[in-house]
């Protein structure tokens, strides 16, 4: 495939930002002509703000928005969920599904399957809370909402799935 990315970044830290924004905006077009085996169109939007708030804490939020064409085979389509997409629900588990067989018993029951979805939307919004500065050990609260849409359903805000929790991040110098 061949892809292009244009990137706008304001940070004022790439590893640990604390204020600033960071916009990507992609196409990516892969076909036989590239040495594919398939040929598709991806288009990928994202948004991440940084926002100083009183006592060190951190506003972050994050935008996803994301369409490939529905000609595109099943690993380059969008699979939603897990924690770095939509926390709180099983990796991939956000997206169109299908029926299959569950056994080969042609009376056997049907489960199903994730396929993927050809759009996906994500938005993210953290509060970062300074537990112990110097260790740079915070405490996040989230609130995630996101899925992947089928190629016949419009992407709407009322099919999203949410997810509040809470964690802690480690930022050590160390991996």
């Amino acid at each position: 495939s061949l892809k292009l990315s244009f990137a706008w970044d304001t940070r004022n830290n790439r590893l640990v930002p604390t204020k600033g924004w960071y916009n990507t905006v992609s196409y990516e077009y892969a076909s036989p002509y590239l040495g594919s085996e398939t040929d598709y169109h991806r288009v990928l939007l994202n948004s991440r703000w940084y926002v100083p708030l009183m006592w060190d804490f951190i506003l972050r939020l994050n935008g996803t928005l994301g369409w490939v064409s529905p000609t595109a085979p099943l690993l380059e389509r969008f699979f939603v969920g897990g924690i770095f997409s939509v926390r709180g629900f099983q990796r991939n588990s956000l997206s169109p599904t299908a029926s299959v067989a569950s056994s080969i018993d042609p009376g056997g029951p049907l489960t199903g399957f994730h396929v993927g979805g050809n759009k996906q939307l994500i938005f993210n919004v953290e509060l970062e809370i300074p537990i112990v500065k110097a260790m740079r050990i915070m405490g996040v609260i989230f609130f995630d909402a996101g899925n992947a849409f089928a190629d016949d359903r419009p992407i709407s805000f009322q099919n999203l799935r949410t997810s509040l929790g809470f964690g802690f991040r480690w930022w050590s110098q160390m991996g």
